[in-house]
């Protein structure tokens, strides 16, 4: 089985690499990337629907999956609206033994206060939750961790992107539609692994879409992760209490 440590490498933003030469952007393109700041993305943006799924193969065959969404809206800010699912299976089912393999939360407001609908293996729950509390899920989703102003851990690239900027040459900007990409194929800096990984990131630095695998070599185990994001509507608002009468 591929190590956790291995396999986590799939859904980091950046790749420490080999090579080592100095920051090669023309203006436009550095311009682009010291504007990232996790202050205006997590301002400014105010909806995100975003689908990860990776998935274990051993010899092209799935061992194991995991797919996550997570969703919210806090237009208003007098009224945020949160929900994500959870559910893993076979390999990933077994590699966090102690966690469900299906967990829905959905957080909105009712009759003035914010009620959390969690549904955890089928054991269903609805409890008040404060808005502190849904804010610093949100948060959570731009970044998990800051450390001197440096803002990752999370679908907010941008801070690991400026500090990465030495591989200049793995990035491609996209002027027109305000995008930079950033691509390696087959790298093995990695001991006995091959990794592929592109990502986008729009005009905030926040994750538009990541395809990575990481593949044991040699061997036939393989890691993939998929994510896609929006952050301009919501195409289901789901209502706490039609789900509870749905369980009931």
């Amino acid at each position: 089985m591929l190590k956790e440590s291995k396999f986590l490498i799939i859904i980091s933003p950046l790749l420490i690499l080999t090579s080592c030469y100095s920051d090669g952007f023309d203006e436009v393109t550095n311009t682009f990337i010291e504007s990232f700041s996790a202050t205006e993305a997590l301002n400014n943006v105010n909806i995100a629907s975003l689908t990860q799924v990776s998935t274990l193969l051993d010899d092209g065959k799935e061992i194991g999956k995991e797919t996550k969404v997570i969703e919210f809206d806090k237009n208003d800010d007098d009224s945020i609206y949160y929900h994500s699912i959870t559910s893993r299976s076979g390999s990933l089912l077994e590699e966090y033994p102690d966690e469900p393999s299906y967990k829905e939360r959905v957080i909105h407001k009712i009759n003035n206060e914010y009620k959390v609908y969690l549904n955890s293996d089928e054991e269903i729950s609805i409890e008040t939750i404060s808005e502190n509390q849904i804010k610093s899920l949100i948060q959570n989703f731009f970044y998990t961790q800051s450390t001197s102003e440096i803002y990752t851990n999370g679908y907010y690239y941008g801070d690991s992107i400026k500090i990465n900027k030495m591989y200049w040459r793995e990035f491609d900007f996209d002027e027109e539609n305000q995008t930079l990409t950033f691509t390696i194929v087959n790298d093995n800096t990695v001991e006995d692994v091959l990794i592929n990984n592109t990502f986008m990131v729009n005009s905030y630095g926040m994750l538009l879409s990541q395809e990575t695998s990481t593949k044991e070599f040699p061997g036939t185990l393989e890691a993939t992760t998929i994510v896609k994001a929006t952050y301009d509507k919501l195409d289901t608002y789901y209502d706490i209490e039609e789900l509870n009468n749905e369980k009931k």
